[in-house]
């Protein structure tokens, strides 16, 4: 699935909101009512569960905030969201607010925990889909295969419980609590960064509201345009390019996949997902070679740990309903199968296990709808690109491929490893905080 693990930061039924708050009538815009909360400072905002019906059924919006400490420097609002999708951006405030001080001195940072998240209203459809990801997610026979396409649609049918709030997470809903967000803090218009996922909610926000925006910054870009073969064949192949970076070759992993299959209380899967997660850290290149090394005789401890670490970055049911909803896809569960199986002609050791992670979508009680194609046609002021060309989670083609289909955007190359390029490079940092607080947009062929 590859979701939105970084630096940034280390979840369906009736709807329950986590932090205090029954479902009312009618959303409240008047001006937030702000706590202490720590650090930093913590209010709730109640929005329409149903956009087109603003006068219906609310729910719980978590955000939080750093203040600027002198009113004579505050720019305005800096808002942020660590993608996933399933990431809190609570989370992503306080660590932002402590990384980026030159930010922080001059922006309100300001996160929030998107519907289904943390803290605000949730989805609680977690236990089904992991009891489908304990299941070998690259079969290798017709047993298997029904086994694994039996749990994704039991994990979808229990997730149908929620019909009510499922239709309503997508990122085309998230974009619209943006906006309240935008007005409930009084505020004109809003600076933004996205990272990963969260670069579609920067692209559906220029989309939708540009003249809303003062500046905007995506970090790792998912194309919103991609079907969902598109998109996981092009992560499939990355995730593959930088593991054989990452261990000289393929095959240590290789190895450890066919111990993991032969051995009866062994876990593909953990294997898997272990080599995924350690794409997103430079520095992960031993961790993992020692961890395949062990379970090849026997100890998948390491294994699992780093595919625990994989699998805790982001709540399972909420990406997996956002992915479902956002990107065209197969129709059924057969079909999914069938596209697995042509992902993985394309990266035979990880193809597999990447897109199988999604195989619920085949049986998802909602249909899919591309919230916003990337068109250029947009309000939003010029605003920069970040693609990394060693990032396996969002590749870098993908941030090439928007940046070429827009003329305000200027694409920043960052010639990197890892998932993400704003705080791996001094470089990189230095074009985006200038870009920030002073409207600096770099040439079209600038590269860090």
């Amino acid at each position: 699935m590859l979701r939105s693990v970084s630096a940034l930061a280390a979840a369906l039924g009736l709807v329950a909101t986590a932090c205090g708050g029954d479902v009312t009538p009618g959303p409240d815009l008047s001006s937030l009512s702000w706590s202490d909360c720590g650090r930093l400072e913590c209010a709730e905002l109640q929005v329409p569960l149903d956009h087109d019906d603003p006068d219906g059924e609310t729910i719980t919006i978590e955000l939080n905030r750093s203040r600027v400490e002198d009113g004579e420097k505050r720019i305005g609002v800096l808002l942020v969201n660590p993608g996933g999708p399933g990431g809190s951006g609570t989370v992503m405030a306080e660590f932002f607010s402590d990384r980026h001080p030159d930010l922080a001195e001059v922006f309100d940072i300001v996160g929030w925990d998107p519907r289904g998240v943390a803290g605000s209203s949730e989805l609680n459809c977690d236990a089904p889909l992991r009891s489908f990801y304990e299941l070998d997610n690259a079969p290798d026979d017709e047993a298997e295969v029904a086994a694994l396409e039996a749990a994704a649609i039991a994990a979808a049918e229990a997730c149908s419980e929620a019909d009510r709030f499922l239709p309503h997470v997508g990122s085309g809903d998230v974009v619209e609590d943006m906006d309240l967000i935008r007005q409930a803090l009084g505020e004109e218009r809003i600076s933004f960064y996205g990272a990963s996922y969260g670069s579609v909610l920067g692209l559906g926000y220029a989309t939708r509201y540009g003249s809303n925006l003062r500046a905007l910054v995506v970090d790792g870009v998912t194309d919103p345009d991609h079907t969902m073969r598109e998109w996981l064949t092009s992560q499939s192949i990355a995730v593959e390019a930088a593991l054989g970076e990452i261990l000289g070759d393929l095959q240590p992993l290789q190895d450890a996949l066919d111990a993991a299959d032969a051995d009866p209380a062994g876990s593909p899967s953990d294997v898997a997902r272990a080599a995924i997660s350690a794409t997103y850290d430079p520095g992960a290149a031993d961790r993992l070679a020692s961890a395949l090394s062990d379970a090849r005789f026997g100890d998948d401890a390491s294994v699992r740990q780093l595919s625990d670490q994989y699998l805790g970055s982001a709540g399972f049911d909420v990406y997996t309903a956002v992915k479902c909803l956002d990107v065209e896809q197969p129709a059924d569960v057969a079909g999914f199968s069938q596209m697995a199986d042509q992902v993985a002609t394309r990266a035979p050791v990880i193809g597999a296990a990447i897109a199988n992670e999604l195989l619920p979508c085949g049986a998802w009680p909602v249909q899919p709808e591309v919230p916003f194609p990337v068109l250029d046609d947009t309000a939003a002021p010029p605003f920069l690109i970040l693609g990394n060309t060693g990032d396996a989670a969002t590749p870098y083609a993908d941030a090439v491929a928007v940046a070429g289909r827009l003329t305000n955007a200027t694409l920043l190359t960052h010639d990197g490893t890892g998932h993400l390029s704003f705080g791996r490079s001094d470089c990189v940092n230095a074009v985006v905080i200038a870009y920030f607080i002073d409207l600096v947009v770099p040439p079209p062929t600038v590269a860090c």
